[in-house]
């Protein structure tokens, strides 16, 4: 009697058979999502890339565009006050006491200016150090993101199996059976 019933059987629960298309369809919904996840990732991941080097470009192109006569011009005028005091004390004394009615904007200017002039530059080489350490840091990161949404698919895959097909529950060969049919089909796709 058995017997009778496995073509009726084969055609219901086989490949070509309703509950099979069911299964082929969802499978192929659920890769569809996980290489939309993906391709998600490797494009973020390309998009900080060309951003980062957009960057670090501005500021080259910004440190590049002071020219060297007016950094030695303004290094020169800002720093005269100090070679007098050290050159002449007395006249440097008297012109520190000058200096000391200048209005406090000066010395923040005289900061700010001798930083900009001669700190950036010096620190470009730094700072571009600094954009490939979380350009490279980034990089290691994605394909622990990429590893991450493959094991999600498992997980989705168990999850949408035992609402449909397994609601009295799933054995452990069954799910390995299911497991390795998953990962044969994804390794002959790529």
């Amino acid at each position: 009697m058995w017997l009778a019933l496995l073509p009726l059987l084969s055609a219901f629960f086989g490949e070509n058979g309703p509950l099979g298309m069911y299964l082929k369809t969802k499978a192929q919904q659920v890769q569809a999502a996980a290489e939309l996840a993906l391709q998600v990732e490797k494009d973020k991941l390309t998009l900080s890339t060309v951003m980062a080097q957009a960057e670090v470009q501005s500021t080259q192109i910004k440190l590049a565009a002071t020219s060297q006569g007016f950094k030695t011009f303004s290094y020169c005028l800002l720093t005269l006050p100090i070679l007098i005091v050290c050159i002449y004390p007395e006249g440097g004394k008297a012109v520190f006491t000058n200096l000391s009615l200048i209005p406090s904007w000066y010395a923040q200017l005289y900061v700010a200016v001798v930083g900009v002039i001669w700190g950036l530059p010096i620190a470009s080489s730094a700072v571009s150090g600094i954009f490939s350490a979380v350009q490279q840091a980034w990089l290691e990161r994605q394909p622990i993101k990429i590893d991450k949404i493959k094991a999600l698919n498992e997980k989705v895959l168990a999850d949408q199996l035992r609402k449909t097909l397994f609601t009295q529950g799933m054995t452990q060969p069954q799910w390995e059976a299911i497991l390795n049919a998953a990962k044969a089909a994804e390794q002959q796709g790529e």
